[in-house]
């Protein structure tokens, strides 16, 4: 066997004990995405807000055929930068995910209370998508209410 035949060899065996060690560690990195050639936009499941009081939006409870507002949060991936629009009604580091709904209770500062059921963490349906908070370029929320600014910390960088 030739001395750069051995050191190939070597280098492989290596890179596949690294790559077999971080796997067995379970610290993989979500696979990551380059810049879009295109926009893409991307829609996350950011809770479900439970209203009990409709009259609040001057609206009847036989108006309304639900009074559960969904909690949306938004990437838009373009080629130019990541933007993500509003960040969740209750932080990830808040709760445990459990793989079924999770209902969370707020008091809000001026006492009034609300009710979040929550699925998924913000941070993990980024990762699936291959993208971490460190990976936005900017941020933007819609309003400053507790329920579009949860996760805004996260974003650091943006």
């Amino acid at each position: 066997m030739g001395r750069n035949t051995s050191r190939s060899v070597v280098a492989t065996l290596v890179t596949g004990f690294m790559c077999s060690a971080i796997v067995c560690a379970g610290q993989t990195s979500p696979a990551r995405r380059r810049t879009p050639q295109s926009v893409r936009l991307y829609v996350f499941d950011c809770g479900t807000l439970h209203i009990a009081d409709t009259g609040r939006f001057r609206l009847k409870v036989e108006e309304v055929a639900t009074s559960d507002l969904s909690v949306a949060c938004f990437l838009v991936a373009h080629p130019k930068g990541t933007l993500i629009w509003d960040t969740g009604a209750i932080p990830d580091a808040d709760w445990k995910p459990t793989g079924g709904a999770v209902a969370r209770h707020v008091t809000l500062p001026d006492s009034q209370q609300r009710d979040v059921t929550m699925i998924k963490p913000l941070k993990a349906q980024l990762a699936e998508i291959g993208y971490l908070p460190a990976d936005v370029t900017y941020l933007a929320l819609s309003h400053y209410h507790y329920d579009h600014t949860a996760n805004a910390n996260a974003f650091e960088r943006a």
